[in-house]
């Protein structure tokens, strides 16, 4: 999973990110309600180039120099949506 962004969430359910492009998924580094785009999500939030996304950078300088108010640490309770397509819904079971 380390070459999805640890920062990409869907919006309805921000333990969930799919492996694919959704509609839904929201950058969780600047908590915007902003969709992002299928080239966004390909070239960038899906792809290890994350590790270069200004929002990505920017969020890990914040982490490592202290804790982000109102972001809470990462969870064993995330949950990843193999196969995910644009078609399916974002239940994961």
């Amino acid at each position: 999973m380390d070459r999805i962004c640890p920062l990409l969430a869907l919006g309805t359910d921000r333990r969930v990110v799919c492996a694919a492009y959704d509609p839904d998924h929201r950058c969780t580094a600047d908590g915007g309600p902003d969709a992002l785009g299928r080239m966004q999500q390909a070239s960038v939030c899906l792809d290890p180039a994350h590790r270069e996304c200004p929002h990505f950078v920017a969020a890990s300088h914040a982490a490592l120099s202290s804790r982000i108010p109102g972001v809470p640490p990462p969870s064993a309770d995330v949950i990843l949506v193999a196969g995910h397509t644009d078609n399916v819904g974002a239940a994961a079971s």
